[in-house]
């Protein structure tokens, strides 16, 4: 079985400054058990027919821990590890979008390609030798430029990172979370980490405490202003740089 890496968001455009993408890591497998014990779990109790954390968090107590606490104890179980983007959208137009070409400038790529490098670098230090599965939640737009310039990203990784290169999917796919577990868990894990930096609101801290051995310094990436003028500077490079390759 492969390994695959489910991939939701929370905030952005028009939603919140802040935008974070949470892609969670396990054995297909695992994913199998995983969306049984998920989905049963939403059928006890105050029963949900699709987990959303911004619908569960406005749950009376002590309905919504009790729910939270047995989904994170299902989630625990089974994921080995995360890959964490948060990016300020409002300083990636500023300071990223002017300086970018068409079709790069938007603030979903760039979550994007740290999430599958991300998936790429532990599929390598854990052995895999086969491409692993990404699964992002369904954004129709965002999903057409991201599937658009994935090609300039594999040619990049080739070139770059040879040994990364064979464990990157032909292409991701992408879907939608009514009908996926992992995409569910995925949306919870996002909506904290937005919650807790964007609103400082620490009512939620537990579920990142409780999450906090899946998730590592390495791959938790953050776009602000100490990160932006470096990543568009050595991107851009790297867009000289494969142009350049293809005109030879």
């Amino acid at each position: 079985m492969s390994m695959q890496i489910w991939v939701d968001e929370s905030g952005g455009k028009g939603v919140d400054r802040l935008y974070s993408v949470v892609g969670l890591i396990a054995q297909a497998e695992s994913w199998a058990v995983f969306s049984d014990e998920w989905k049963e779990c939403l059928s006890e109790g105050k029963q949900i027919k699709t987990f959303k954390m911004k619908t569960v968090a406005k749950w009376r107590e002590p309905q919504r821990t009790e729910k939270l606490k047995k989904l994170v104890a299902i989630l625990k179980r089974h994921v080995k590890q995360t890959v964490v983007t948060v990016l300020d959208i409002d300083l990636f137009v500023y300071l990223w979008g002017e300086a970018m070409p068409k079709g790069m400038d938007n603030h979903y790529l760039p979550p994007f390609y740290d999430t599958m490098t991300g998936a790429a670098i532990y599929a390598a230090r854990n052995g895999e030798t086969s491409p692993f599965e990404a699964i992002f939640d369904r954004q129709d737009v965002y999903a057409q430029h991201a599937i658009f310039a994935y090609p300039t990203y594999l040619k990049t990784v080739e070139r770059e990172f040879p040994a990364l290169y064979p464990l990157l999917p032909a292409l991701p796919a992408f879907s939608t979370d009514d009908d996926f577990m992992p995409l569910q868990a995925a949306d919870m894990y996002a909506w904290c980490i937005r919650n807790k930096i964007q609103n400082r609101d620490n009512t939620f801290d537990w579920i990142l405490e409780e999450l906090k051995p899946t998730t590592s310094s390495e791959f938790f990436s953050v776009w602000d202003i100490n990160t932006i003028p470096e990543r568009v500077r050595t991107t851009l490079q790297g867009v000289i740089d494969a142009t350049s390759s293809e005109a030879v």
